[in-house]
């Protein structure tokens, strides 16, 4: 792909960052999209902690330190939601601390 098309791509793919529906679709078009959009769709995570997804944190965070992929490199916020009267959103603290 010429760097034209490259950056026209990328011209699209910032104008649809607030979009996760558009991103997507920007997602499958192809390799060089499939990296920039990446970039967008996994700005902002947020989890919600319950005793059926606590465990899920931790698979989360095998993936974080997976030296396979970069995804950890492109997330800016990440948000941990949990009911205060909810044991299991407390045993996730040291999961959480361990992410930042």
């Amino acid at each position: 792909m010429t760097m034209f098309l490259l950056e026209i791509g990328f011209l699209i793919i910032n104008e649809c960052r607030d979009d996760p529906g558009r991103l997507a679709t920007c997602y499958l078009v192809c390799r060089a999209w499939h990296l920039a959009s990446r970039a967008h769709l996994v700005r902002k995570v947020v989890l919600k902690v319950t005793s059926r997804t606590r465990l899920h944190l931790v698979d989360f965070l095998h993936i974080l330190n997976s030296y396979l992929n970069n995804i950890g490199d492109f997330i800016e916020e990440l948000h941990l939601i949990g009911d205060s009267d909810d044991k299991d959103a407390e045993d996730a603290c040291p999961l959480a601390k361990s992410l930042s």
